[in-house]
């Protein structure tokens, strides 16, 4: 769920990825190969969502909810295989509602969150809604 993510899928969109491998972003000349062309996975699913930067939340709210949708039909396929969601990692605004809405779709069994002394609240509140 991070659309300035250039190794899974192009700069604007969501995207859920099967990897069969570690993604290593390779630059030459200021393009990313993509999971797909590197031969490291398959893009299941993109939504674009007109830039890097999260700008629309109704945009984002129908990319999120279809990319989330996607993850969960092939987590169904392969139970065996698990989903790890690489978040944009923006805490406030529009970036926080759709960090919230994606935890709320996917329903994770464990979140790992790397955060500053002063992130402390924002914790708090994703605690609070249940995610």
């Amino acid at each position: 769920l991070d659309p300035g993510q250039g190794d899974i899928a192009p700069p604007g969109c969501l995207a859920v990825c099967r990897l069969t491998r570690p993604t290593v972003t390779n630059r030459v000349g200021g393009l990313a190969f993509h999971a797909s062309a590197a031969g490291g996975g398959s893009v299941l699913r993109t939504a674009y969502i007109g830039s890097a930067v999260v700008q629309s939340p109704v945009a984002a709210r129908w990319a999120v909810e279809a990319v989330c949708q996607s993850a969960r039909a092939a987590m169904a396929a392969e139970s065996n295989l698990p989903l790890v969601v690489n978040t944009h990692g923006w805490i406030h605004g529009v970036g926080r509602r759709v960090t919230l809405e994606a935890m709320q779709l996917l329903g994770p069994t464990h979140v790992v969150h790397l955060m500053l002394q002063e992130d402390e609240d924002w914790l708090g509140e994703m605690a609070a809604t249940g995610a």
